[in-house]
């Protein structure tokens, strides 16, 4: 039997709390505690003062087609995709003979130094505070269709932000006229940098 002295029990204690340590902080980093995207993404960037915002626009055009008496088509669909992120039509609803809302998600994407969103409608923040960006957007044809934002609520969630737009018609159109383009000549996009 090898005798136990107090070198050797406070030794142990030390490797016990050194591994306990290693533990917890492999936890911590496993959970990304450590990293902004994992807590709230966008949200976070546009509430902490270490991130600024820059606006640019995302060249278009950029379309979706769908045909008018069937717009429930569309859910699915992606309006935008790329490596920064992507557009997608989640609903249609207020479906009626002349007109349709639609529904879109736009995803950004985040990393440790920031994040890039790809919006049809952003929130612009810092000293224009309460402004939104819409880009230009029209149905076509345009003696047949009209389409205008029916709700911007823009503000930012953990991946990204949502936005409807509505299609309408001033009279149900004939077979022959019910293929719409809805057309966006460029998306809103921002990027989160470290200040």
């Amino acid at each position: 039997m090898i005798p136990i002295n107090d070198s050797m029990t406070r030794a142990a204690a030390l490797f016990g709390a050194l591994l306990l340590f290693l533990c917890g902080f492999g936890w911590y980093l496993s959970m990304g505690l450590w990293n902004f995207p994992t807590r709230a993404g966008f949200q976070y960037l546009a509430e902490d003062a270490g991130f600024q915002a820059v606006y640019a626009t995302e060249p278009g055009p950029h379309a979706l087609s769908f045909d008018f008496t069937d717009p429930k088509e569309l859910e699915g669909q992606s309006l935008y995709r790329s490596s920064q992120g992507s557009i997608t039509v989640t609903r249609v609803d207020n479906i009626t003979d002349t007109t349709c809302r639609i529904w879109f998600r736009a995803d950004g994407s985040l990393g440790r130094s920031g994040g890039v969103l790809v919006s049809a409608c952003l929130p612009q923040l810092g000293k224009n505070g309460g402004s939104t960006l819409l880009s230009s957007l029209l149905a076509e044809p345009q003696e047949v269709y009209h389409a205008y934002f029916s709700n911007y609520d823009a503000d930012l969630r953990e991946q990204g932000n949502h936005f409807a737009v509505t299609v309408f018609c001033e009279q149900a159109p004939s077979k022959s006229q019910s293929e719409v383009s809805l057309v966006f000549s460029d998306l809103q996009m921002v990027t989160f940098e470290k200040g």
